[in-house]
């Protein structure tokens, strides 16, 4: 399974792991982030402005959901290293804007992704 997203900046790799699960595995009281959270205008996707200045590098751990046509409808944020910068956020704007799927799953199923911020 490969996910796209449009997270160009520097060095920015995304795995989507093998485990596609069908029922929603976040969290309780998670937030679930939807395109509706992110109205625009939003600045450029990448990387964000305070980890850039700063010079700080990043891991955030999400989970989606695919929806119609491979797009992803949701995501959870399940962890970010370090907290603050605006890794979390960042890419679940870029997944939900650009991210598809290709290939399986069906909609409706959830996936772990991994996202890997580094100079």
């Amino acid at each position: 399974m490969i996910v796209r997203s449009a997270i160009v900046a520097l060095a920015v790799t995304a795995t989507a792991t093998s485990e596609a699960l069908a029922f929603d595995p976040s969290p309780p009281g998670a937030r679930i982030y939807t395109l509706a959270d992110f109205p625009e205008p939003q600045p450029p996707l990448g990387w964000p402005q305070r980890a850039l200045d700063d010079e700080v590098e990043g891991h955030v751990k999400v989970r989606c959901q695919v929806g119609e046509a491979g797009h992803l409808a949701g995501c959870v944020i399940m962890s970010e290293n370090p907290f603050g910068y605006g890794f979390g956020e960042m890419t679940v704007r870029s997944i939900l804007l650009k991210g598809k799927v290709e290939g399986p799953p069906e909609p409706g199923v959830w996936l772990n992704l991994n996202f890997e911020f580094q100079f």
